[in-house]
């Protein structure tokens, strides 16, 4: 099933929208089968973003992805991200 962008995105500010459309860019530059791509945003601010790719190939297998939601936060601590300290 297919669904549009204007139909997933039907009363959602364009604020939000922006940042969902600069997620899906994101994905399309992982290079695995199945793309997903994140944007970590403060304060109306991006301030990471990410999207999955390989990260260990053992005798020529994948064995795992690192997650675009953790490519997002790579550099990022926990206070940063959310504001708060640790």
């Amino acid at each position: 099933m297919s669904v549009s962008l204007a139909a997933a995105t039907k009363g959602v500010t364009n604020r939000v929208v922006k940042f969902m459309e600069k997620a899906a860019l994101m994905a399309m530059q992982s290079p695995m089968k199945f793309k997903h791509g994140a944007v970590l945003v403060k304060f109306g601010r991006t301030i990471g973003s990410g999207f999955n790719y390989d990260r260990v190939r053992f005798r020529g297998k994948d064995i795992t992805s690192v997650h675009a939601e953790i490519e997002a936060l790579d550099g990022k601590t926990l206070s940063t991200a959310s504001g708060m300290s640790c």
